[in-house]
């Protein structure tokens, strides 16, 4: 790539030694003082998380001062490179040892400096320079030799002012198409929530179930516990299955494995023929349900063929019943109407370990079989057509993503002229 402006390394760029900040333990936010920022702390080049904030005592924050205009990079893990410009001139905030701070001299604009750190030619010198260890590490002495592309301060502005619209306008368009997303995925709740308990015959005479969460349910549906709607709930292996690894094998499913009506192959492991035998009780049948207990207890999915005779660790096992539908089953067991239940059991907070008597215990509404499988039918269309309109907007969202990051780095690399015909340059548009 040819620049049009001479090159410069930011240890030339900068007004301070660039340097890391303070490895302090972090302490809950404290009004009058400064506020610390840690990596995890960055939401956006330029936006910090409200609801992580931590502060330092005054006299420990004063080592590491973080300014109006400083840029903050992370320097270790998953996100090294990750930038930060900071503003914000009512606070005093200081930043943590795992982060570089930049401070840009008058020959560069916090602003273009911090466009550039969204560019391929920023990604691409910190993706070559990086040190690939057990945690990714990318020190201040690298961040120091970094360099980028120097225009004059007025072109510099130009440029700036070009990409602030520009950028506006996308991020604008990503809003709106996030929430979208949004709303067709709380339709897609909704539409759930209501064929399970309520079917799709309005005139159908109703009951009362005597449960504030569900209501009325048809006259002809059941009211009954889970463990009497399945031919029997178990739970996978509980012991520490390390021992048990091997190369190939059967597979075991674990709680990353499962989502929503969703079995991912991803990521699985596998234990020895033998073992399967061993924990045969664990063993799952296609029709099963599998279901999380922990992190996101009661996400459940329907064992298919791919996992037949498969085993899976600390899931809990509902075998498929000749009387009950297992795909409504996951469709119910996925649904408001059970989510509810499972943040009862916790005294009102999502619990984090769903073991087999909640399960056991969780009131379902079942329809006759027919029905079930008619309402099963039903949300399958209903609910393809949606995951279908999110599909698109998700790919609609990445390609003005993918054109917000190529006009920046063309911006920032003098690969388009905004200078002499700004206004001939292509823009990003609200309805791209």
């Amino acid at each position: 790539m040819t620049f049009p402006w001479p090159r410069m390394r930011l240890r030339h760029l900068s007004k301070e030694p660039i340097r890391n900040g303070v490895g302090e333990s972090a302490q809950d936010g404290v009004a009058d003082w400064p506020r610390y920022v840690r990596i995890t702390d960055i939401a956006g080049p330029r936006t910090l998380r409200t609801d992580t904030v931590a502060s330092l005592p005054p006299e420990i924050a004063r080592e590491a001062p973080l300014r109006n205009g400083d840029i903050l990079i992370s320097a270790v893990g998953a996100t090294f490179g990750k930038a930060y410009l900071h503003r914000d001139i009512a606070h005093e905030h200081c930043f943590a040892g795992y982060l570089v701070k930049v401070s840009v001299n008058e020959r560069l604009l916090p602003e273009f400096a911090a466009y550039w750190t969204e560019s391929y030619d920023y990604w691409h010198q910190v993706n070559s320079r990086v040190i690939q260890s057990t945690i990714q590490n990318f020190s201040a002495a690298r961040v120091k030799d970094l360099s980028l592309g120097v225009p004059p301060i007025d072109t510099q502005q130009i440029i700036v002012n070009f990409l602030d619209r520009e950028t506006a306008q996308a991020d604008g368009l990503v809003a709106k198409y996030e929430r979208l997303i949004q709303l067709l995925e709380e339709k897609r709740v909704a539409l759930i929530t209501q064929a399970v308990t309520k079917g799709f015959d309005p005139s159908a005479p109703t009951k009362e179930t005597g449960t504030d969460w569900i209501g009325t349910i048809p006259r002809h549906w059941v009211l009954t516990p889970l463990k009497h709607a399945v031919r029997g709930i178990t739970v996978g292996i509980v012991v520490t299955p390390a021992a048990y690894y091997v190369a190939e094998g059967v597979p075991c499913l674990r709680s990353l494995n499962i989502s929503e009506r969703n079995i991912s192959a991803e990521n699985l492991v596998y234990i020895s023929p033998e073992s399967n035998v061993l924990h045969r009780k664990s063993q799952i049948r296609s029709g099963d349900l599998v279901i999380v207990r922990t992190g996101r207890p009661g996400t459940c999915a329907v064992v298919d063929g791919r996992f037949d005779n498969a085993n899976c660790i600390d899931l809990i096992i509902a075998r498929r019943s000749p009387n009950a539908s297992s795909e409504f089953l996951a469709y119910y067991l996925n649904s408001n109407a059970a989510k509810i239940q499972y943040a009862l059991e916790s005294g009102g907070a999502l619990q984090q370990h769903f073991n087999v008597g909640a399960a056991g215990s969780l009131s379902v509404c079942l329809p006759p079989l027919t029905e079930q499988r008619s309402i099963v039918d039903a949300l399958n269309e209903q609910c393809g057509r949606l995951d279908t309109a999110i599909d698109t907007t998700r790919r609609a969202i990445a390609l003005v993503r993918e054109r917000r990051s190529a006009l920046i780095a063309a911006a920032v690399t003098g690969q388009i002229n905004i200078r002499a015909n700004e206004a001939t340059q292509p823009r990003i548009k609200v309805g791209s």
